[in-house]
């Protein structure tokens, strides 16, 4: 870890810690969830929807992922609900929601004068196409314009960016999209493929030239194609 940054939490929302409680992260790796009589984690909540074992803040360098771990009620990032152990990027001021707001956290970073030579590798990514995405910074640009994306279609777009050159299936797009449709009892949310596909159709309207990448794969889902090799 670089002596040169300071990263913690702050908790927004969240008991039994207060508002503006800050927690350092110290460590490598830190669990988040609920105390109990087999579980400790290092960051505690007392709410019984937040999972024993519901995150964990792993430390890369001077970088920060989180990775929920297949909890009852989810983990967001900046209202994006992440995929179950599939590390995902969090960036200084980006906002954590655990069990759908119950426990609302912020990612701080202070950075203090650091001289040391930096190396520059992989500054300049590699060209995607039309549509380029930064997923760290959850910005989209269709041929150098940036396109500014809320609610579902953006949602849809960094599902499908983040399984790029690869499709999604339909069942896990109603999963992620619309978890607040599942009836109890049922694995997949009622959605049906024409809904999916009318969001699909207003995506592609808002890439442009860049539709051409949100590619529909028959009888399966939907998948982004870029030209990283």
């Amino acid at each position: 870890m670089n002596p040169y940054v300071n990263h913690y939490l702050v908790i927004e929302k969240g008991e039994p810690r207060s508002k503006l409680n800050r927690i350092q992260l110290d460590s490598k790796t830190m669990m988040i969830g609920r105390s109990s009589a087999s579980d400790e984690p290092d960051i505690i909540f007392e709410s019984p929807y937040v999972s024993r074992k519901h995150a964990v803040l792993m430390l890369r360098g001077d970088s920060l992922v989180i990775e929920d771990l297949n909890s009852k009620h989810g983990t967001q990032i900046n209202g994006f609900e992440i995929k179950p152990h599939q590390p995902f990027p969090v960036n200084n001021g980006d906002q954590i929601t655990i069990a759908k707001g119950i426990v609302i956290l912020t990612y701080k970073v202070d950075r203090e004068f650091d001289d040391r030579t930096i190396t520059m590798t992989n500054i300049f990514p590699k060209p995607e196409g039309l549509v380029s995405i930064d997923l760290d910074k959850r910005k989209v640009t269709v041929e150098g314009q940036i396109i500014n994306f809320s609610g579902k279609e953006k949602e849809l777009l960094l599902l499908l960016y983040c399984s790029k050159n690869k499709a999604v299936s339909y069942d896990e797009i109603r999963e992620t999209l619309w978890p607040e449709r599942k009836i109890s009892g049922e694995a997949v949310p009622e959605v049906g493929n024409d809904e999916i596909n009318a969001l699909v159709y207003r995506l592609r309207k808002r890439l442009g030239k860049g539709a051409e990448q949100v590619m529909t794969v028959p009888r399966y889902g939907i998948l982004f194609k870029t030209e990283e090799v």
